[in-house]
């Protein structure tokens, strides 16, 4: 099994969470100007005066989204649910970005890892925090078929997106525990469709097939507490605890157990008891304050203290 982290597409172009109002990503967004601004502005200073967090940002907006309310941005009220719609249209446009070319040598290195693990194992199961879509570009250059794990709840929208939800002989698992950048979700009747990319809503693509409501993009931002925010992806969680609790070996890449994914770090801490636990591996650099919170969520992993780069080369 591996557990990717936003560390594993940090090479290809991927930010980490607290940079995702950085400039060099803003600059990428299709999201309105007035509304990255607005974000900007509630991250420089919160009530006390103290900056924010980009986590404490999309968390108080996520809230008063779900409240029906509205933001103050300086002397702006602003709609809470169209900001969200707003963030969750950001971090779709800027995993568009999440793309090395498939000639180039890092892209060799992401296949030649992920085709080596595949071919021991035949049937894998990825868990991702993740919502680019480097893994599902990779695997599919690879030929190596996948599905999304919870296949009922998915309408393939057009083949060239290679995931094969209902496949039988799909044996590697993807499991996108915050959604994914090619989900689209109807904000009225919860019906998920997959893209072969990433889904940017416009005027011919809002609309949802199943009933008169609109579509979404899927994506669960970088919040705390997210729980009930999770509840249309709970089957996905489901299967990703089944997996972790049956699981032989676990791979961890990229992933810093940040203090504000409580549900994820909750998840992999159930692993702990199972056997998963004694063959468990970590690849996520060397910050000790990541490595004290492995010790205490998953105290029996092998510490590397190496990033992804590190590892591949390390040829271990």
């Amino acid at each position: 099994m591996l557990w990717l982290g936003a560390g594993f597409s940090r090479d290809a172009g991927g930010p980490l969470g607290g940079e995702l109002l950085d400039d060099r990503f803003t600059e990428q967004s299709e999201a309105k100007p007035e509304a990255i601004a607005a974000l900007k502005s509630l991250t420089s200073r919160n009530s006390q005066g103290l900056p924010s967090t980009v986590e404490d940002v999309f968390s108080r907006v996520w809230r008063e989204a779900n409240l029906q309310s509205e933001i103050i941005v300086g002397q702006t009220r602003m709609d809470a649910r169209a900001l969200l719609g707003q963030i969750r249209l950001h971090l779709s446009s800027v995993s568009r970005h999440v793309r090395p070319s498939p000639l180039s040598k890092l892209f060799g290195s992401y296949t030649a890892l992920l085709e080596g693990i595949w071919q021991r194992n035949r049937r894998v199961t990825i868990i991702t925090t993740n919502f680019d879509l480097l893994l599902e570009r990779v695997l599919t250059k690879a030929g190596v078929p996948f599905d999304y794990g919870s296949g009922r709840s998915i309408v393939l929208r057009t083949p060239a997106v290679q995931a094969m939800p209902l496949a039988e002989d799909a044996k590697l698992h993807i499991l996108k525990l915050h959604g994914s950048a090619n989900w689209g979700i109807c904000g009225s009747c919860r019906a998920r469709f997959v893209y072969d990319r990433e889904y940017l809503p416009s005027s011919k693509r809002r609309a949802c097939e199943s009933c008169p409501g609109k579509l979404e993009v899927d994506i669960v931002p970088p919040i705390k507490s997210k729980g009930a925010e999770l509840r249309t992806l709970a089957p996905i969680w489901r299967l990703a605890r089944q997996h972790l609790l049956e699981g032989d070996q676990l791979l961890v890449i990229g992933y810093s157990l940040p203090e504000a994914d409580e549900d994820a770090r909750e998840l992999m801490a159930a692993a702990a008891p199972a056997s998963i636990a004694t063959k468990s591996t970590v690849i996520s650099g060397s910050d000790v304050s990541v490595k004290a919170r492995f010790a205490q969520t998953l105290p029996q992993a092998t510490w590397t203290g190496l990033h992804l780069g590190e590892y591949i080369l390390s040829g271990r």
